[in-house]
């Protein structure tokens, strides 16, 4: 039986002020492809509202650690009050939105993704064991990498945000 482990639930960060939903889009999916997660778009919602335009996407990507560990991570960024704005950036007139981004994320560890050890009891009870002896330490150092990440993405996302300021 494949076991999740929630290590990041649902941390989230904001910007608020001018914004390139291309680029910001470009750079989340840049990283997780940097990091070997093979992102992939689940979702893409676009709506009109009268406090402004409105964009939610999903972006998931997996990462496998061995045989028997991966890595899921998702993040939902959603884009609001978007407004058009004419910015004079470099000498040249380009297009921006003004307005809010909320970029929250969700990672799980997952072992035992194929079931391999699922065949019968004394299999499974021999996984359990090894699991809680053996592979702890590893499990452990997993998790200390995903929180490692994840720092590292919070980060650079937030410099690429305060870049777009300027």
């Amino acid at each position: 039986m494949a076991e999740l482990r929630n290590i990041i639930e649902g941390r989230s960060f904001t910007y608020e002020g001018l914004i390139s939903v291309r680029t910001v889009y470009r750079e989340i999916k840049g990283w997780l492809d940097k990091q070997d997660y093979h992102p992939f778009e689940e979702n893409h919602v676009e709506q009109q509202l009268e406090s402004g335009k409105e964009i939610n996407l999903v972006i998931k990507g997996e990462k496998e650690l061995s045989d028997t560990a991966k890595i899921n991570w998702k993040s939902t960024v959603v884009f609001s009050n978007l407004e058009p704005m004419q910015v004079k950036r470099h000498g040249q007139v380009q297009s921006m939105y003004k307005g809010k981004i909320k970029i929250t994320t969700f990672i799980r560890l997952q072992t035992d993704y194929e079931k391999t050890m699922d065949q019968n009891a004394f299999v499974y009870f021999i996984k359990v064991v090894v699991d809680k002896f053996v592979f702890k330490s590893y499990i452990n150092r997993a998790v200390g990498r995903i929180y490692k990440q994840y720092g590292e993405f919070e980060q650079t996302v937030k410099s690429f945000m305060n870049m777009e300021k300027f």
